[in-house]
């Protein structure tokens, strides 16, 4: 299990074991309830790497003029 700080250097190693072997790929994300952190991993059950993200939490903007909506947007920085 290999822990990748970099977000750019994460999405690289997963792109590149995808397109090595796609049908064997799996991505698994877990959130870290008491830590606040999001856990990301991409494997094809011979190598494996994972990423966190801290200080996860979603963020509102709030409706504003007319409009009736809330939307939300992912924050995350890394940690």
């Amino acid at each position: 299990m290999v822990y990748v700080d970099s977000w750019d250097e994460f999405v690289e190693r997963s792109v590149q074991l995808f397109r090595a072997d796609p049908n064997t790929t799996r991505y698994v994300m877990k959130y870290r309830h008491c830590e606040g952190k999001l856990v990301l991993k991409v494997t094809d059950d011979r190598e494996e790497y994972n990423t966190k993200l801290s200080e996860f939490c979603l963020a509102k903007a709030g409706p504003s003029g007319d409009k009736a909506h809330v939307s939300t947007r992912v924050v995350a920085t890394y940690g």
